[in-house]
């Protein structure tokens, strides 16, 4: 008998580790077909994905093309600040809009590294300061480049990612339901990201990374795609 309850318990536990690891994992919308094959390098934890039509948008001076989603999701969110590191936290559901197009002609992959450069060229690599836009680079030679949000100008994430621009922005909250955080959400829970079936985390250039990218740069490894 108590080997049966340990089976049970052991069964229970290894069902649970399986739901979360599929959660975790995130579903792969592209595989829907039509407009949400450019989700291919996005995995979701969300309640729902909605593809909403076209829409155009500058970005460094040049206008795009770009397929709007509209993503719910339940997120954690805080909803009250005793006015040191803790506070209340509570579940809502939180609606972002994802902007996704193609970088055709590599103009804004090229914009977005030559700022990342000429940043970076002119600081020492322990330097406080941050540039707008970041790169993160995996050994495997797969990279992706994204900005942040700033202030109040930017309340949005911008991504390059494998030959598109990924822009992600909260909408709102589900009726009667508030907090603080659900833009870091999408950022940390919400969207997983991908190169083929290579997992890539976006971080921050940091410590001696920058360096590093500089000299990769320098040494022509990473590269404007519209160069000679």
């Amino acid at each position: 008998m108590r080997n049966k309850i340990r089976t049970f318990f052991v069964s229970i536990f290894c069902i649970s580790l399986g739901v979360q690891s599929a959660f975790a994992a995130g579903k792969d919308y592209s595989k829907l077909g039509g407009e949400y094959a450019l989700l291919n390098n996005l995995r979701f934890n969300a309640k729902k994905v909605e593809y909403t039509g076209k829409t155009k948008l500058v970005l460094f001076g040049r206008e795009y093309t770009a397929s709007k989603f509209i993503v719910s999701a339940r997120i954690t969110v805080q909803t009250s600040c005793n006015g040191t590191f803790s506070g209340t936290f509570e579940q809502a559901d939180a609606f972002y809009e994802l902007l996704v197009g193609l970088d055709e002609s590599n103009e804004l992959h090229d914009a977005i590294l030559k700022s990342i450069y000429d940043f970076w060229s002119t600081k020492p690599k322990d330097s406080i300061s941050t540039s707008d836009y970041q790169f993160t680079l995996k050994k495997n030679g797969d990279y992706l480049m994204f900005a942040p949000p700033s202030g109040f100008d930017r309340q949005y994430y911008l991504v390059w990612i494998d030959g598109k621009f990924i822009k992600g922005a909260f909408l709102e909250f589900g009726k009667n339901q508030g907090g603080w955080g659900a833009l870091n959400e999408l950022w940390s829970n919400v969207l997983k990201f991908r190169i083929g079936e290579s997992k890539i985390e976006p971080e921050f250039m940091v410590n001696e990374f920058p360096e590093q990218f500089w000299q990769l740069f320098k040494q022509g490894k990473i590269k404007l795609k519209n160069s000679n």
